[in-house]
């Protein structure tokens, strides 16, 4: 039984809607534009190549989102796991600084590191860890760099024999990174409800 907490469950649920009402109301409009394509309506195909540019950037942006909002949630999570270790290993003279640091200060690194040295985990090593970690490469790319590959991420594609160098955000690796998220946050849990009964 998943031991994720019920709100993480809903907006699980509600970003995986979000990418199912996006991916309909493109494939509604691809096949109208079909439609209209075959009784003649666009002049020629540069205005029907014009016209499909509207529903591709629609499912760019929709995966997009479904990315950023993903990896947001996780890392809020992430924060949430390690907040009682934070707070229990934090100086005391931290608390008397006029500046005082909390959970959200902390790099994503820092958080998992804490998170490693509690329960024990290797990131590398732990299941849905690598989906986090290209799910995070991914949004980051697109962030900063406008989807551009680093160097060392760019790689062949086998389809057209080219290198691709630029990420693309698609339905199917969106729905992919919300069952992967998924797992890693069930894994998470569950290993944090252990921990507390061994404890």
């Amino acid at each position: 039984m998943s031991q994720i907490p019920i709100l993480v469950h809903m907006q699980l649920h509600f970003l995986r809607d979000f990418l199912e009402h996006i991916e309909k109301g493109v494939a509604v409009e691809w096949a109208s534009l079909g439609k209209r394509a075959e009784n003649g309506e666009f002049e020629d195909y540069g205005d029907y190549e014009r016209a499909m540019d509207y529903p591709l950037f629609r499912m760019d942006f929709g995966a997009r989102a479904v990315y950023y909002e993903l990896n947001a949630l996780l890392e809020s999570e992430l924060q949430s796991l390690a907040a009682p270790i934070w707070h229990s290993r934090r100086p005391q003279a931290t608390l008397k600084q006029s500046k005082l640091r909390t959970i959200h200060d902390l790099s994503v690194g820092e958080v998992v590191e804490l998170l490693e040295s509690k329960y024990g985990i290797e990131r590398n090593n732990f299941p849905g860890w690598d989906a986090y970690e290209e799910l995070r490469r991914r949004v980051n790319a697109f962030k900063h760099r406008r989807g551009m590959r680093r160097f060392e991420d760019m790689k062949n594609n086998p389809d057209t024999g080219g290198i691709e160098i630029r990420y693309k955000a698609t339905f199917d690796e969106a729905r992919n990174f919300l069952s992967d998220i998924k797992t890693l946050l069930d894994n998470l849990y569950a290993l944090a409800e252990s921990k507390k009964v061994d404890a």
